[in-house]
């Protein structure tokens, strides 16, 4: 209102050259009346005094509640796959399975130490559990190799005939390893009570036939010769081999799971270390990284890439495409 006063008294003066322009402004004001007055039918009607303060009090309620609730013990857990090392001991050793392999190798552990006292350890008796250990460290390798991935460098979905020339068993066991490839690679993966007895077994008649042939049957230590290997090892031999066989078992479970050891200790370091070499193997080539819980066999037996070498990593398989696409689907890669 003050403009346009003083454009009043100086149109008042300047008769002439003001009028004009004062002129267009009346259908504009007129225009921004009725668009004002439009506006004002349409305008929703004001919230009452204090439903501001309302809502606000309202939404922080909520976030203090949502605070006070406790959060989920194992929220990364899906599928039953743990990803805390509570949550993975349990999960193992609920496992039929484990309970019954962790039974068997009590047994013979059991009438060991019930010897102990007249029949103490000897370092003969150490020595040859250190080579079982050893031993199955070996043989999980060539398992790993020629029955669980007999065609490594061969397409698997060409020339049925191949797949004959490996004879029922090699067949049976290629096939439930490679169904195992063609999972999502974060899943509960344990093998089953069958094949579980059936190898302690056959590996327990093993052990058995090797120290009779050797001529076991004497004491050790003073308790009547019978050789270098006498029957007395038999049973801490056999649950070295037998307990060997249960900790690849957990590592194999662990290297499958979202539980990601911390820490510098060498049960982490180890975790780690055979999550990433299986990790390799199920995701850049099942040709490589076929040892487990001993990696370092990889490298006796030639199956280690050496990239210092200049060699470089070995190309993606079929076969581990596919086993990185499942994952990436199911879970993300995460």
């Amino acid at each position: 209102m003050l403009g346009l006063r003083r454009v009043a008294r100086v149109g008042a003066s300047r008769p002439s050259t003001m009028a004009p322009r004062l002129a267009p402004r009346a259908p504009l004001c007129a225009a921004a009346a009725a668009a004002a007055g439009r506006a004002d039918a349409s305008a929703p009607e004001m919230p009452p005094p204090g439903a501001a303060a309302q809502k606000r009090d309202g939404a922080a309620a909520e976030q203090q509640q949502e605070q006070q609730q406790p959060p989920p013990q194992h929220p990364p857990d899906q599928d039953g796959v743990p990803s805390t090392l509570p949550g993975l001991l349990s999960t193992f050793f609920s496992q039929p399975a484990i309970l019954g392999a962790t039974a068997a190798i009590a047994l013979p552990a059991a009438a060991r130490l019930s010897r102990a006292a007249a029949e103490p350890f000897v370092p003969q008796e150490i020595g040859l559990c250190l080579a079982a250990v050893a031993l199955w460290c070996v043989c999980e390798w060539l398992i790993h190799c020629h029955l669980l991935h007999p065609l490594l460098g061969e397409d698997e979905h060409e020339e049925e005939g191949r797949r004959r020339r490996l004879g029922p068993l090699r067949e049976a066991l290629r096939a439930t390893h490679a169904e195992h490839h063609a999972r999502p690679y974060l899943h509960v993966s344990v093998d089953g009570g069958p094949l579980i007895a059936a190898f302690m077994g056959a590996t327990g008649a093993g052990w058995c036939l090797a120290f009779w042939l050797l001529g076991s049957g004497g004491g050790a230590g003073g308790g009547g010769g019978g050789g270098g290997l006498s029957s007395p090892f038999l049973p801490s031999v056999l649950s070295s081999y037998w307990a060997s066989g249960l900790l690849y078992e957990f590592a194999h479970f662990a290297a499958h799971t979202r539980y990601a050891p911390a820490g510098r200790a060498w049960p982490a370091r180890w975790l780690r270390a055979v999550r990433r070499h299986h990790l390799l193997h199920h995701c850049r080539s099942e040709a490589h990284w076929l040892a487990f819980t001993a990696p370092g066999v990889d490298a006796l037996f030639g199956t280690l890439p050496d990239r210092r070498a200049g060699g470089g990593w070995p190309a993606m398989t079929p076969m581990a495409r596919r086993a990185a696409a499942a994952w990436r689907k199911s879970d993300g890669g995460a």
